[in-house]
């Protein structure tokens, strides 16, 4: 019920509110661009890896879709920390990238592989009725229009939207278990997603030439572990819960130590 929720009301109340207090500047434009080649790679190379490892059906869609959300929510707290609000507007430019990535190409392949979107039609469909993707296409339609929600709009949708994280923690208490499910396939996800995931932010943030602040916050970001949404398509489309529990839990706990010793590095 708690994932449903997210889903249905907070997910959307959310895209809705961020998109609002974001501007789309081109002096970032290379933070989303850089998280969706990060998930489009990260993806590819999960699949590749998957079959490799004769995943059945429902684990092969948890392991596909985990390696291409990150986290940026479990980073948030960390950057505001160490950058302040100069941090925060770039991590939520990244989220930028992320976020579409996540509400249509990774719900598609979620749908895809699940228990009732066997075919891309019906997974398409699902991508196209889902109340994210609509706040997402209202939110970028408004952002790049110029037009800001009204305050009576942003006093219903604050404390809808706030309830995102608590509801998915809570979930994920529900589900945790730092336990190795499928130790095969979490050794090599784990990796995948936060060892890859920093590679390829490092690479393509120089690519750019990005500097400071900025590269700080993209390499952060790249590297962050496994995405709350894992949990929440793996749900709502059937897949491998007990899976996708494990790898959530479990990244988040390599992220405990992960993302501060980044941080001291990056100075």
């Amino acid at each position: 019920m708690l994932l449903k929720l997210v889903f249905y009301l907070a997910m959307p109340a959310l895209v809705l509110v961020s998109f609002n207090r974001i501007n789309f500047t081109l002096e970032f434009i290379y933070l989303p661009l850089i998280a969706v080649f990060v998930l489009l790679f990260t993806g590819a190379l999960a699949r590749f890896s998957g079959s490799r490892l004769k995943l059945p059906r429902d684990t092969m869609g948890t392991f596909i879709i985990a390696a291409m959300i990150m986290n940026t929510g479990f980073s948030l707290p960390f950057v505001v920390a160490a950058y302040g609000d100069e941090g925060l507007v770039r991590l939520a430019m990244f989220d930028l990238g992320n976020a579409t990535l996540v509400l249509t190409v990774v719900y598609f392949i979620a749908g895809k592989y699940g228990s009732k979107g066997t075919n891309g039609k019906a997974a398409l469909k699902k991508v196209l009725t889902a109340p994210p993707v609509w706040a997402l296409f209202i939110a970028t339609l408004l952002n790049v229009n110029g037009i800001r929600l009204q305050q009576t709009a942003i006093k219903i949708l604050d404390p809808l939207s706030a309830t995102t994280i608590p509801f998915l923690l809570l979930a994920l208490g529900a589900y945790f278990d730092p336990k190795l499910v499928r130790p095969g396939a979490v050794m090599v996800l784990l990796p995948l997603r936060m060892g890859l995931g920093l590679l390829l932010g490092i690479g393509l943030a120089k690519l750019f030439g990005l500097q400071g602040l900025t590269y700080n916050v993209a390499v952060l970001c790249s590297a962050a572990p496994v995405g709350f949404n894992a949990l929440t398509f793996t749900y709502l489309e059937k897949l491998d819960i007990p899976f996708a529990a494990s790898l959530l839990s479990l990244s988040i706990l390599i992220a405990l130590f992960w993302l501060p010793g980044l941080l001291f590095v990056l100075g």
